[in-house]
């Protein structure tokens, strides 16, 4: 596992950490600061740092505990294991809880609390995924926990992003009762508004213009997409932010990206 242990998004996986039990039974994690992506992170940081360009804004990857382990453990296994191998399931979130503790206390120590904010991201959790009843088994013990454990530690910034279809489990993460001003992102699988309903006025939410429109589609698809989340959100009281659904892929034409800053200009000033 290396640094955080999330998966490059650049070099396809060519095999996972843990194919069989075997390999379950045995698996151990190693000191995080020999991670090649915790040590390139770490530089990145402070570089950013020394151009005074992070502010408060030090993303703690904070889990989901389960999308980490997806990508240690191979999924198809993982999703049969739930089932025939609950024990070897929660023996490896465990592991895995306590090592993003122990970058999280890193970047605690070497940044301060003041400077670091949590990030989550839950794209395993999707309801088209797992189901509810696996994910109260298998992902929101891990993620009360953490963000418990975030909380003990003095942290007031605070980011989920629900990656997927998350119509089924909105209340739970309502639930997790994170401090007023956290924000709250998803893609275009769930209903935003219906997500500002559920979070309230205390919350920032952001989202959903599709990362797929803004790879493949036209500066019209962007723009209208962008035009429509925008007059269905401007006026959410906790505030709003306009984003791609998931990440920006690296590939976007330039002219979709200015879509998206030209339904900004035309359609989000108020009156």
């Amino acid at each position: 596992m290396d640094g955080y242990g999330l998966r490059s998004f650049c070099i396809p996986q060519l095999k996972y950490a843990i194919t069989n039990l075997d390999e379950a039974e045995k698996f151990t994690l190693t000191d995080y600061k020999e991670g090649l992506g915790f040590q390139k992170r770490k530089k990145f940081i402070d570089i950013s740092m020394s151009y005074g360009v992070y502010g408060n804004g030090i993303a703690m990857v904070t889990g989901s505990i389960l999308e980490v382990l997806s990508m240690i453990l191979d999924p198809i296994l993982l999703l049969k294991w739930m089932k025939k191998e609950p024990a070897m399931i929660h023996r490896l979130e465990e592991l895995i809880f306590k090592y993003l503790l122990q970058i999280i206390d890193d970047d605690i120590e070497t940044y301060g609390i003041e400077n670091c904010s949590s990030f989550a991201f839950f794209p395993f959790e999707s309801n088209k995924i797992i189901s509810l009843d696996l994910f109260k088994e298998f992902s929101y013990p891990y993620t009360v926990r953490m963000h418990e454990e975030l909380k003990k530690r003095g942290v007031e910034n605070f980011s989920i992003h629900l990656c997927g279809r998350h119509t089924d489990d909105l209340e739970y993460f309502k639930e997790l009762n994170l401090p007023p001003r956290s924000c709250i992102t998803v893609d275009e699988q769930t209903d935003i508004v219906r997500v500002s309903k559920i979070f309230g006025d205390d919350y920032i939410i952001g989202g959903n213009v599709s990362s797929t429109t803004l790879l493949t589609g036209n500066f019209q698809d962007v723009y209208n997409t962008s035009r429509d989340v925008i007059e269905k959100m401007k006026y959410h009281k906790g505030g709003y932010i306009l984003m791609p659904s998931c990440d920006m892929p690296p590939s976007t034409p330039p002219l979709n990206v200015y879509a998206m800053f030209s339904a900004i200009q035309d359609f989000g000033y108020y009156e």
